[in-house]
Formats: C-alpha cells, sequence, structure tokens
C-alpha cells in the first residue's frame, strides 16, 4: 500500500513538474509578445511626437492625428484577431 501511494505522489510530483515547465514556457513566450508590442507602441508614439514637433501648419499637425488614428485603428483590428 505504501508503495503504491509512494508511487501515485511521484508520478503526481512528476506531473506537476511537467506542467509547471509547459507554463513558464507560455509565460516567457506572452511576455516576449507583450514587450514587442510595448516596443512598438513606442516607437510609434516617438514618431507620432516628432511628427507633431516638426507640424508648421494647422494641416500638418492633422495629417499626424489622422496617420497617428490609421495605425492605432489597424493596431486594434489586429489585436482583436489575435484574441
Amino acid at each position: 500500500m505504501r508503495t503504491m501511494l509512494a508511487t501515485a505522489v511521484l508520478l503526481q510530483l512528476a506531473a506537476n513538474a511537467v506542467l509547471f515547465a509547459e507554463d513558464g514556457k507560455k509565460f516567457e513566450e506572452h511576455k516576449a509578445k507583450v514587450l514587442q508590442r510595448v516596443e512598438t507602441r513606442l516607437s510609434r508614439l516617438n514618431e507620432h511626437k516628432n511628427c507633431i514637433a516638426s507640424a508648421t501648419k494647422k494641416e500638418e499637425l492633422k495629417a499626424c492625428r489622422e496617420k497617428m488614428k490609421a495605425w492605432h485603428d489597424a493596431n486594434r483590428k489586429e489585436h482583436e484577431e489575435h484574441e
């Protein structure tokens, strides 16, 4: 009886170790994707900031806003497709 119990406990521990390793891998993959999205957004915001800073006319400022809005809308659609 003790042998069977010990065997069952060892099997459960081994299964938990495998599941934990898989969860750890999934976590790292998810973390990498999130970091990449943040980097992309930061880059885009810097481009938007530079566009605004270099605008000399109302129309140029409006073009910056429209360009950022178009990117935001496209990014939102892409994000919704991945969920």
